[in-house]
């Protein structure tokens, strides 16, 4: 229907929110264990070469 929005996961998650809010387990992906949160990542340009610890989840 015109006006409506996909829910996610929940009808009581807001689509608005998604990328403000910390993912819900239900969407895939980010329980499993090479899954790196956005504030934990390396910053750019030392993210071109994976250390050793990022390299051993692969």
């Amino acid at each position: 229907q015109p006006g409506t929005r996909p829910s996610i996961c929940t009808k009581g998650h807001d689509i608005e929110y998604p990328y403000y809010r910390p993912l819900v387990s239900c969407i895939g992906g980010t329980q499993g264990r090479r899954w790196i949160p956005v504030e934990e990542r390396t910053v750019w340009p030392l993210r071109a070469t994976p250390n050793i610890t990022e390299l051993a989840l692969h």
